[in-house]
């Protein structure tokens, strides 16, 4: 099991915080079904899990694979 850091800002986050995370980031308005979208297309696996819910890692959505994740956004929302 991996050992996470004790502050906010690393730790793990749900689907609706790991959202609110990547819309301010790239600016993009992104809800929760987007972020399990991205998990169901393989790009942002679980990193974790509470109860029966999955957890993600906040480096994934703060570091550069945010602009991937934000272009593969905009292309599901284009598709709409």
């Amino acid at each position: 099991m991996r050992s996470w850091p004790r502050t906010r800002a690393q730790a793990p986050a749900g689907g609706h915080r790991a959202a609110a995370r990547l819309a301010s980031r790239t600016g993009l308005a992104v809800e929760k079904p987007d972020i399990e979208g991205l998990a169901a297309a393989g790009l942002l696996p679980a990193a974790g899990w509470c109860k029966h819910w999955p957890l993600r890692d906040c480096r994934e959505l703060d570091g550069p694979g945010a602009g991937r994740l934000a272009g593969h956004h905009d292309a599901g929302a284009a598709a709409c």
